[in-house]
């Protein structure tokens, strides 16, 4: 997905086309107020800029075949 930016992105819904950069993520993250995400590198950013985080942790189930 692809973000594209306008000059008020918390004010406004982000229109979603293809995949954030980094540094789109972490301007989505300082507008939200709270992220509730799986174990990944997002939690972390988030984290980072003082977004407040709910964590889900679990354990990974594979299936082989």
């Amino acid at each position: 997905m692809e973000l594209i930016f306008d000059d008020n992105l918390c004010h406004k819904k982000p229109i979603l086309t293809e995949s954030f950069t980094l540094t789109e993520t972490a301007a989505l993250l300082e507008c939200a107020d709270l992220l509730i995400s799986i174990d990944s590198m997002v939690i972390h950013l988030a984290s980072a800029i003082k977004t407040p985080v709910i964590a889900i942790f679990g354990f990974l189930l594979k299936l082989v075949l």
